[in-house]
């Protein structure tokens, strides 16, 4: 089984940076304990959001949620948005929102596993992303826990 590491954006998404704040302390035990679960790499794009960050991906049509009026998960610290880290036979990375390539689609299938297996272990709920419609299709990438 390989092992796999947090890069800085990770780490900045997850516990925080000097213009960020941490998510929330049961979701990065969550994301801890799904990379150590994956058999895929992945890295975490997005954690904690202001109501400005949230607005924006609404104006650009990438999110349903206003910031203001419709909250995200985001602005409370209780969601990530992760991408995995594809690779082809010769280990050549791939484009991972390319859901019609079965090895991306694959990758996508296993992160997904990771992230409940380790909501399941740790006796945290996950919603993952699979779930929520946004524009022409799914929030693949998207996991977040109950509020509270």
């Amino acid at each position: 089984m390989k092992t796999f590491r947090f890069g800085q954006r990770s780490k900045d998404n997850i516990y925080g940076n000097n213009t960020q704040p941490p998510i929330n302390e049961k979701l990065q035990r969550v994301v801890e304990r799904a990379l150590i679960e994956s058999t895929v790499d992945f890295t975490v794009i997005s954690g904690y959001r202001t109501a400005e960050q949230q607005n924006a991906l609404f104006k650009k049509d990438v999110s349903t949620l206003d910031g203001y009026e419709k909250k995200s998960y985001h602005q409370t610290g209780y969601a990530v948005d992760i991408m995995p880290i594809v690779k082809d036979s010769d280990g050549n990375k791939l484009p991972p929102f390319d859901t019609s390539n079965t090895t991306c689609l694959l990758a996508w299938h296993e992160v997904i596993r990771a992230f409940l297996r380790a909501g399941f272990k740790l006796g945290i709920h996950v919603t993952a992303g699979w779930v929520f419609n946004i524009g022409s299709g799914r929030d693949l990438g998207h996991f977040q826990i109950a509020r509270g």
